[in-house]
């Protein structure tokens, strides 16, 4: 059975396609210290900014499965809202409706994510896209901009969204095609492997593979 593609995977592939494959293939590694911190600063942030909409949006819904109709009843906010089908499993940190014609009528959404770095990065803006993309095939609009709630200050910043399309279909295709365990991507070092829960795997994989090399050559 096909693994579904979820945050995490594309997250993975962003920062290298070999762990999004490992991903993929269901294996397991072990979380760096770092990653474990990343993740419960973005859970601070999280917690924060959900207080914060929370506080200025009444008419806010949690923990619904993403569909035409859940959109049509034209909450405020959405939050921690799923979107399920036989390719995808994405969680959307929050969905918040703007003016503007759509499927829904005369409002649609947009995404919102929870990040915890200071800085919004090339990561965070290519998730967006991925939202932007899966929310439009559901309203029928692609949405112009995101939002993200960011850093300890939990600031949200809109972000300007790619109108090309096909762009994040590629990055769903090139996704899917990592998970054969027959062939998988060239091993590459990159900025990631430091922190990678996947670090001691990959090393020993070169090592083996630097060896192999030494004795076919001799």
């Amino acid at each position: 059975m096909a693994t579904k593609i979820t945050q995490d995977i594309i997250e993975s592939y962003l920062n290298c396609a070999y762990k999004a494959h490992l991903k993929l293939t269901r294996q397991q590694g072990t979380k760096s210290d770092y990653e474990l911190l990343l993740a419960e600063l973005r859970c601070e942030v999280r917690f924060r900014a959900i207080e914060q909409i929370s506080a200025h949006q009444q008419d806010t819904a949690r923990d619904l499965l993403l569909s035409l109709a859940t959109l049509r009843r034209g909450a405020s906010f959405l939050l921690d809202t799923t979107l399920e089908d036989d390719q995808v499993s994405l969680v959307f940190d929050g969905l918040k409706r703007v003016d503007g014609p759509s499927r829904l009528g005369a409002f649609h959404y947009i995404p919102v994510l929870f990040s915890e770095g200071r800085r919004i990065r090339k990561t965070q803006r290519l998730l967006l896209d991925v939202y932007a993309f899966s929310l439009a095939r559901l309203q029928g609009r692609m949405p112009s901009s995101g939002i993200v709630w960011h850093g300890k200050e939990c600031r949200s910043t809109r972000v300007r969204l790619s109108p090309d399309l096909r762009k994040t279909e590629r990055l769903f295709e090139d996704i899917r095609h990592l998970e054969n365990p027959e062939s998988p991507p060239k091993l590459v070092l990159n900025d990631h492997c430091q922190v990678c829960e996947f670090r001691q795997r990959c090393s020993m994989t070169r090592q083996c593979k630097r060896i192999t090399s030494a004795s076919c050559a001799g």
